[in-house]
This record gives C-alpha cells, structure tokens and sequence, in this order.
C-alpha cells in the first residue's frame, strides 16, 4: 500500500519569490558553494588555504581534497565569528525603546528614563561625574544673584563645568544674532520654554531640565547600574534566542571533525603501507626486509 506523500510546498513558483529566496544561503555564507562571498579577500582564504596544506602536507589528490575541505569550513567558521561579533556590537550599541525599559523601569529614574539610559550607557564614571558636578554648578546659576553673576561667573564655568559649557555655546548660538560669550551674564533674551530672562539664567535653568534624570543618579547610582545590566543582558539574550548562529557553529564544527578524521584515516593508511616489515628468514640470514 502506498503511503500518501506528504504536502510540500515545492518552494516559490513566482519571479519574485524566487528572488527573494535567493539569497538565503548567504545569509552568514555558512551554507553557501560559493567559497569567497562578495567582499572578502580571495588572497586572504589562499593564505589559509596554504597554512593547512603546509601543515598537514597531503601526498595525493584525495588528502588535498580533504585539506582543501579543512580549509574551506575554517573559513566559514572564521566569518561567522566576525558576522556574530558585528551583530552583537551593534545590537549592544543600538539606542534602547521605551518599550525595552518597561521590565526595569522601577530601577529606572521618573525623568527622563529613556534619555538617562541610552546616553549614560556609554558614559565612563568620570563623564558622569562631570555632568553632575555641571548641574550643580548650573542650578546655583539658574537664578541671577541680586546684583549680578560675579566677574569669574565665566572662568567657573569653563574650567569647573566644561559640559555647561559647551552646553551654553550651542544655545548661544541658536540665536538670530549669536550671543557672545562675554555678554551671556547680561544679555537680556526671550526663550520660547522659559519666558524673557538673562541668558545665562534661562540657559542653565535648560540643562538642568535637560540632565533632569542625572540628579537620581546621586542616590540611586547602584540602582542604575543594575538596571543597565539586566537591560543588556535581555537584550542578548533575546537575540540569541533569534538567532542559528549556534546551529550554525554545531555544523560546522560536525564538519570540520568528519573531515578531519577522514584525513587522519587517509594519512595512517599511507603510513601502514609504507612500513617495512622486518621478520626472521633463515639461519644464514639473520634477518630480511619484506614489503
């Protein structure tokens, strides 16, 4: 009795479906014939190639198969190294979503969440102690002192704050007419957020709004770090959860072991055959070499 075959789909029928699929095996080149893809260096899988073949030294036309095959999956291997190096380093680096921060927004500062994360993530210790030593110096400045900012309100800024400051020549600059520098401690301007106000008052009143989030850091600076942690741990995991670059590793290795003992094989039976037998023959003769 036959047995009912199975339902396939025999793959794409259309032009376009073709073409989609076309690609597939290149994917990480894990699969593909094509040895070198689009890309790589030909010279660079010939050295390789050359490295194997010096250090296996194949004797005949079938142990040259087998170190070419050698050298062929190393390569592989090789590139889906640096496929899987690219594809975390960018997965690490890509900005997070808001919706990423729900699992550990209670870790996470009530301002600014989203903001805080993706810039402290790549921020040393010592960057974000210049920030928060920036937004202290900027909310004593937010208010002008009855009488004016003192005469070295600039020099504090430049040499104590430098992130201020920087801060303060980009919104300086926004203006029609730039405001120079020398001039921020007095320049009257009107600010669409904040109202009318001396510049270096409204300014600084804006980075503090803007570094909102940076002065739960003070008391929560552990909290925050778990919080990142866990954020970039899911972040791989769930990426590796989506991935085959593990299946992919399996095979390769699978492969690589396969050929390599059909070599090993290759290589003991041309030594065996090339071994002298030496056994007793006669008494006149006390031994003999027989092939």
């Amino acid at each position: 009795m036959a047995l009912p075959k199975s339902p396939r789909s025999g793959g794409p029928r259309t032009a376009a479906g073709r073409q989609a699929v076309a690609g597939n095996a290149l994917r990480t080149g894990a699969y593909a014939a094509q040895i070198v893809l689009p890309g790589e260096d030909p010279a660079h899988f010939q050295e390789l190639e050359q490295q194997f073949l010096h250090d296996f030294a194949p004797a005949d036309i079938a142990e040259s198969a087998l170190v070419h095959q050698l050298a062929v999956i190393t390569w592989k291997k090789l590139r889906l190294d640096r496929i899987e190096h690219s594809h975390f380093l960018g997965l690490i680096h890509r900005p997070y979503l808001q919706l990423e921060l729900e699992p550990v927004a209670h870790l996470l500062p009530p301002i600014n969440a989203l903001q805080w994360v993706n810039e402290t993530r790549h921020q040393t210790l010592a960057e974000r102690q210049a920030i928060l030593q920036a937004l202290g110096l900027a909310a004593s400045l937010s208010a002008v002192p009855a009488g004016g900012y003192p005469s070295d309100t600039l020099h504090r800024i430049e040499v104590g704050a430098p992130v201020l400051h920087q801060h303060l020549l980009l919104q300086a600059a926004e203006y029609d007419a730039p405001i120079p520098e020398s001039a921020w401690p007095t320049t009257e301007v009107t600010d669409a957020e904040f109202g009318d106000g001396i510049f270096l008052a409204l300014a600084c009143t804006g980075f503090c709004q803007l570094y909102a989030g940076w002065e739960w850091l003070h008391h929560h600076g552990e909290t925050a770090e778990q919080a990142l942690r866990q954020l970039q741990e899911r972040r791989i995991l769930i990426s590796m959860q989506q991935s085959n670059v593990g299946r992919i590793h399996d095979d390769l290795d699978r492969a690589f072991q396969r050929t390599l003992g059909e070599l090993r094989r290759q290589q003991n039976w041309r030594r065996d055959r090339a071994t002298i037998t030496i056994a007793p023959s006669s008494k006149s003769d006390k031994f003999s070499s027989t092939p």
